[in-house]
């Protein structure tokens, strides 16, 4: 993950203590035990999975004229949908600095741009293990897919997805009797012709690429079921996220 920040002209102090706070659900605004208006407490603003990463560096972001990048990497778990970028100190335990003693307020604001999250590459164990996979995949039976992921509310295929893709490729290749069903699902988020619009198109997109690489078009299909299928109830951010999925079934001619 990298972004940029840049402490306000008018802030009083500069700080050590900023934070990435990556968590399953939206952050509620307030728990009853949990005094927001101080700071938000991890632990009392989510009752769901969360990690939080702090600056490993002992300086103070203190440039008001530049961009000082912020970066670090982490093992993503599956649960992670949500981040929030910032102290979630309270006052007595946060490092500061003052960069301006003449306010006659005291606080601490700062800008934040060019903010991503970034697959690195895989291992090239990773793939070894993953080729050794294609023997197992069974007719008449349905699989989700693991890495094809969108962008919200998009349909574009993100680079992390074509490893997984390619891969089923090769196996249709090398058994030219199986025809492929592809199958896009969405949570129950938004409306219904959407979300049934949304889910043929991300099914259509990995039917297109696979035609790309040179699969007959003639051997794939493609469905979008919308929120039809849910695998999960909806009522939880983990659930929604399990019934967020592209599956594929493949089938002998």
């Amino acid at each position: 993950m990298v972004f940029y920040l840049s402490l306000a002209d008018k802030s009083s102090y500069a700080l050590k203590d900023i934070q990435v706070l990556i968590t399953e659900e939206r952050l509620k605004p307030c728990y009853k035990s949990n005094s927001c208006e101080k700071a938000i407490k991890p632990t009392k603003a989510t009752k769901e999975k969360f990690k939080m990463y702090s600056n490993s560096e002992d300086v103070y972001f203190s440039d008001k004229k530049t961009w000082k990048e912020y970066s670090f990497e982490f093992t993503a778990e599956g649960y992670e949908s949500y981040f929030s970028i910032g102290n979630f100190y309270r006052n007595p335990k946060t490092k500061k600095q003052q960069v301006l003693s003449i306010s006659t307020l005291f606080f601490s604001y700062y800008y934040i741009d060019d903010v991503s999250i970034e697959v690195l590459e895989k291992e090239e164990t990773d793939v070894i293990e993953d080729e050794v996979e294609e023997s197992e995949i069974k007719s008449n039976k349905i699989y989700t897919f693991k890495n094809v992921l969108f962008d919200f509310d998009k349909a574009q295929l993100l680079a992390v997805s074509i490893n997984e893709l390619n891969q089923l490729y090769r196996h249709l290749k090398d058994n030219q009797t199986l025809n492929i069903e592809i199958y896009g699902h969405t949570d129950n988020v938004g409306l219904d012709t959407r979300n049934k619009e949304l889910s043929e198109q991300r099914a259509k997109a990995v039917s297109d690429y696979l035609i790309s690489q040179g699969l007959n078009s003639s051997r794939v299909q493609f469905i979008g079921f919308g929120s039809s299928k849910p695998i999960s109830g909806n009522d939880t951010e983990q659930g929604r996220q399990l019934n967020r999925r592209v599956e594929f079934k493949l089938i002998e001619s």
